[in-house]
């Protein structure tokens, strides 16, 4: 099987399980996001295995952060968010602070270096925007008070992804 046709393959069968398996997750009244994550780590190279070419699966995550900086774009208003102004970037900004403090402390407490620690504080501190988003949408709440709160606090998060 040629490389083209192999990447193809572990396109649809990434497509399939996240499909079957948010499926289930919604009929459990779960979110399908639960499901799409469950697949692509019962699929990938630390489960069952069958996606295990690592180049690939990171073509298909840049596809994903692209597909999902342009639904966020969709969704995104100057003036709605120029409206938040201070509070957005504020309880952004604090969010990240004290989650990092709380992250780097508990790692801390664990036995861990400064550096790591840092890290692990990081990593912490960051929210999935896709998945907060899409719960947003599917439960109409994207135009409400506290889902424009959301979406500020969530922009300053990729924002801080930056120099992280």
């Amino acid at each position: 099987m040629t490389e083209f046709w192999h990447t193809i393959l572990n396109i649809l069968v990434l497509l399939g399980g996240a499909l079957v398996l948010g499926l289930i997750c919604e009929r459990l009244r779960q979110s399908a996001i639960l499901g799409y994550l469950a697949a692509g780590t019962l699929l990938g190279p630390n489960a069952i295995g069958f996606v295990s070419d690592g180049e690939h699966v990171q073509h298909l995550a840049e596809l994903g952060v692209a597909l999902l900086l342009f639904t966020i774009g969709l969704e995104f208003s100057w003036p709605r968010l120029k409206g938040l102004g201070i509070a957005a970037l504020g309880g952004g900004a604090a969010q990240i602070l004290g989650t990092m403090a709380v992250g780097l402390a508990c790692a801390k407490a664990l036995g861990l270096g400064f550096n790591t620690s840092l890290v692990i504080g990081a990593i912490v501190s960051l929210s999935s925007t896709a998945c907060v988003l899409r719960l947003l949408i599917a439960r109409a709440e994207i135009e409400s008070v506290h889902g424009r709160y959301a979406l500020g606090i969530l922009l300053m998060q990729d924002i801080a992804v930056v120099p992280l």
